[in-house]
């Protein structure tokens, strides 16, 4: 009769380890790896199935997924989780703000007014076509983010490529930006913090952080009306980013001018020294552009505000 005298598998296990998912982020997993005494963790999927071990050599290894920004440059307008990223390239028309790579990158940032009129000329510049659906796209994101080129960010370059992408797509600049505009302008049942969050960005200069959203409506009164609303929400936004301030700028595209409503500390409303039409509620005359004019504008009261 034969004996063994090694240990079962069983004695040797630890039951309380938790297992985690491979969609897990690193920043949440990497305090439960350092607990462990052995500096690992099993991985398993939504079926309970185990698909791996990771260990802390693991986090020490350049990450695998490689992403590029487009339309932005700032970390804090990033994906979350962009630190554990590798960033292959950036293309944009913003300010550049504070952005620091590993490795040398493909940085693309040009004064137009869309992000989309880049794409579309670099398509162009490497003789590709580009596909129906995609000049669509293109076309559509031109139009909208120069509200039918005739905001102050526009170029001969952004109306260049705009008949470019017309005959291409055989749509109607006029027409279809029209309908693009229109589809983003009403508010109807809306919630407030639906209409501040579609198209929040937040700033920071030196060490002070803001946030603007911008919404494009044929009729401004629509929010105003609501003001007590939009104000309550621009709060909780600058609390959340614990801010100096929140912005909602309502670009009437009737009139191509603007109405800014703002929650700051109070400390800053003395810096604010645009038009003002009732509490917290300023009007600004053919001010359309958020990226070109409302920041500049800001920045400068911030310059102000710290001196």
């Amino acid at each position: 009769m034969l004996f063994s005298y090694s240990s079962p598998v069983s004695v040797m296990s630890d039951y309380e380890i938790k297992a985690v998912n491979p969609m897990d982020e690193v920043s949440k997993i990497r305090p439960a790896l350092h607990k462990r005494p052995s500096h690992s963790l099993p991985v398993v999927d939504d079926s309970g199935i185990l698909v791996g071990i990771i260990s802390e050599n693991d986090l020490l290894q350049e990450p695998k997924v490689q992403i590029s920004l487009v339309d932005h440059n700032e970390m804090s307008q990033a994906v979350e989780g962009i630190e554990n990223y590798k960033i292959r390239e950036i293309i944009d028309h913003h300010k550049i703000g504070a952005v620091s790579t590993k490795y040398p990158i493909t940085f693309i940032n040009r004064p137009v007014g869309s992000t989309s009129t880049q794409i579309a000329n670099m398509f162009r510049e490497h003789k590709i076509s580009i596909p129906l659906d995609i000049a669509q796209i293109l076309l559509c994101g031109i139009l909208s983010d120069t509200l039918i080129l005739q905001s102050a960010t526009t170029t001969d370059v952004d109306r260049e490529v705009a008949e470019y992408l017309s005959g291409i797509t055989d749509l109607d600049i006029q027409t279809l930006g029209k309908e693009i505009i229109s589809a983003g302008s009403h508010i109807g049942d809306r919630t407030v913090s639906d209409v501040i969050n579609q198209d929040m960005k937040e700033y920071k200069e030196g060490k002070i952080t803001y946030t603007a959203s911008q919404i494009e409506v044929d009729n401004p009164f629509e929010i105003l009306g609501r003001k007590a609303e939009f104000l309550e929400e621009l709060e909780i936004a600058r609390r959340a980013h614990a801010g100096l301030f929140s912005v909602l700028l309502v670009t009437d595209i009737t009139k191509l001018s603007s109405y800014m409503l703002i929650a700051s500390d109070e400390k800053f409303t003395p810096f604010v020294n645009f038009p003002k039409t009732e509490e917290s509620v300023y009007y600004l005359k053919d001010i359309v552009s958020r990226k070109k004019q409302l920041i500049p504008l800001l920045t400068e009261a911030i310059e102000h505000f710290e001196s």
